[in-house]
């Protein structure tokens, strides 16, 4: 989707087809890279904006809401609800691509399961990952992605707006004052913060940086070059 497995273009979209897109049901993947580069990349947690910030509202997560709510929501593709969704998703997807090799595709990796280990292997397998786990990993990982209700006011350049925003973003080492760079991770050398630095996280999806923890304490305006 982003664009990171291989130098040619066509070649990310023809691997991410074939091993990812087709075998789960998913939309085509230009599509996808619409939906998520161009639209959310830019636009993350800005309602009206942010497509994925009508996800959440769909699921639950929203400013007020109780602890017990928030708990509910946190499994939400778990719930009856959730699975009803995924499914439903599903086929629409392949209905709205309109391509008999995405149908093909699905029931290929279903009939394997099923002639390999019979419904056991077709249950654990591939409905119950398909079904269960593989969403509600895509769901932690929206949901802790992002400052979602609480974006950090910024100005200055995009990423630097964005890496407000986003957990996981810092910035390229080589950037200048111009583009300003990440705040310091807790206790490097350069940061302010003497408390022990956390094992690195890697950056958001899509990003060029190089994986970095955190930053903290948060900054609402680009730090100015030494």
């Amino acid at each position: 989707m982003h664009g990171a497995l291989t130098r040619t273009r066509r070649a990310n979209q023809l691997l991410a087809e074939a091993f990812a897109h087709h075998s789960l049901g998913l939309i085509p993947v230009p599509e996808r890279r619409r939906l998520h580069v161009r639209d959310h990349h830019p636009n993350a947690a800005r309602p009206g904006v942010d497509p994925n910030l009508g996800e959440l509202h769909q699921a639950g997560p929203h400013p007020g809401i109780t602890r017990a709510q928030l708990a509910r929501a946190v499994v939400y593709p778990l719930t009856w609800r959730g699975m009803r969704s995924t499914a439903a998703g599903i086929a629409a997807n392949i209905r709205h691509s309109g391509t008999w090799h995405r149908t093909a595709a699905v029931a290929a990796v279903l009939g394997a399961a099923y002639l390999v280990g019979d419904w056991p292997a077709l249950i654990c397998c591939a409905l119950i990952p398909r079904l269960l786990l593989y969403p509600q990993m895509a769901w932690l990982s929206l949901l802790v992605e992002h400052t979602w209700f609480a974006p950090e006011p910024r100005t200055g350049s995009p990423a630097w707006v964005e890496a407000g925003r986003c957990l996981r973003l810092s910035l390229p080492p080589h950037t200048t004052a111009s583009s300003p760079r990440s705040p310091q991770p807790p206790g490097s050398s350069t940061g302010t913060s003497t408390t022990t630095s956390t094992p690195p996280t890697p950056p958001c999806a899509g990003t060029t940086s190089r994986p970095r923890t955190p930053p903290w304490p948060r900054r609402t305006s680009p730090p100015t070059a030494s």
